[in-house]
Parts: C-alpha cells; sequence; structure tokens
C-alpha cells in the first residue's frame, strides 16, 4: 500500500481549534499573516508550552493494491460457492493432492476473490506452511502414534492432598485445543539440534570499513 499526495498544498489551522474545514493553504501571498496569526494564539496562551511551534498539515491517500478493493467477505455462501469450485478444479487434475488443513484455506481464500476470479492453487507461503501441516498429519496418523492412549498425571484440586488422575490424552487434547499428535515426540522440534559453534574464530573481514 502506498500513499500517495494529491493535494501537495500545506495547510495551518487559522485558530487553535479551527476544524479541518477551515484550514487554511499556505501561500506565497499568506504565509506572513498565517504566521503573525499563530504566534498571536500562542501568545494568548495563559500557561508555558513551551517555545512557538508552527504546525502545518498535507493531506494524503492510501492506494489499495491491485485487486484489494475488489476483495469480498467470506461469507458462508460464497464457502460452499468456492467449495464446489475447487472441487470441480481438483477433478480434473488427479494428481493435485490437497489436505483438510490447505483445503480449508484455500476455500476461504477463493470465497475472498472477486466473482469470476478462476479458480487457481495458492502461491503463498501460508498455503505452503497448510500443506506440511497436513503431511505431517498424513505421516503420523493418531492410530500409529507410539504414545500410552491414557496417561496419569498427578494434580492438587482446591488445595487437596496430590491426587493422581488418568486421563485420555486424545480427549484431553481436543478439549484444551492442542494438536491431536505429540509436538515434542515428532515433527520439527523432535529433530531441531542447534548449529555446531565454529572451533576458530573467523576474522570478519565483510564490515572492516564500517
Amino acid at each position: 500500500v502506498r500513499t500517495l499526495r494529491p493535494d501537495t498544498n500545506l495547510y495551518a489551522k487559522p485558530s487553535q481549534g479551527a476544524t479541518q474545514q477551515a484550514w487554511v493553504a499556505l501561500t506565497e501571498a499568506n504565509w506572513t499573516a498565517i504566521l503573525d496569526t499563530v504566534t498571536a494564539n500562542f501568545q494568548r496562551h495563559r500557561k508555558d508550552t513551551g517555545p512557538l511551534c508552527v504546525e502545518v498539515f498535507a493531506f494524503a491517500v492510501r492506494e489499495n493494491q491491485a485487486g484489494e478493493a475488489n476483495r469480498r467477505r467470506a461469507t458462508r455462501n460464497r464457502i460452499q460457492e468456492a467449495a464446489e469450485d475447487i472441487d470441480d478444479f481438483l477433478s480434473h487434475r488427479p494428481e493435485i493432492q490437497v489436505g483438510v488443513i490447505a483445503r480449508t484455506h484455500w476455500e476461504m481464500t477463493q470465497a475472498r476473490q472477486s466473482a469470476g476470479t478462476a479458480v487457481a492453487v495458492p502461491d503463498t507461503a501460508t498455503f505452503r506452511q497448510m500443506q506440511h501441516l497436513d503431511a505431517v498429519g498424513a505421516a503420523d496418523p493418531p492410530e500409529d502414534r507410539d504414545e500410552d492412549l491414557y496417561q496419569t498425571i498427578d494434580v492438587r484440586l482446591n488445595g487437596s492432598t496430590e491426587l493422581q488422575l488418568t486421563f485420555n490424552v486424545q480427549r484431553l487434547r481436543a478439549v484444551l485445543g492442542l494438536p491431536s499428535h505429540n509436538a515434542m515426540g515428532s515433527g520439527i522440534f523432535s529433530t531441531f539440534v542447534p548449529p555446531p559453534e565454529p572451533a576458530e574464530d573467523i576474522e570478519d573481514v565483510d564490515h572492516q570499513d564500517d
């Protein structure tokens, strides 16, 4: 989004409480008179507000990105229409596989496009992230995960002594709105290895002239 200035004039307030409609455009002819008015208004202040400051204002507008003005709200009906259009698009392209998470994101973004926009596979970082999540879920379905269905944890209820309660892990995750897989036992968190520190110091020659 760029900021444009179709009106290149500078404006000043003729009085302290002047509304925007009453602002005066500064010109070579009225500059001295406006400055005298601002000085007189400043001298009427009963409290010390610091040195005299002449405020000038400019009007600017924001230029919408291409197509932004034509985007629509993703209503229920538009999402349903987008889902049908995507179904038709994918039916002719069996080589394209899209998981549930990425598909949901695709439907939402397609629903917001202007009427008549052709369906195309989104080429955005967000869509690729959704595809990655679908791939992680497909590679590690809940029924194949190596973890106990029930887990026992120690809790205290209202200041009671320590109790041992057994929970269904999958249901607990669903209630808490957590992913259905063990984020620490699989995926990027389980395989992350900090980069090794260099064995010897290397002189920085790239910034020696900075």
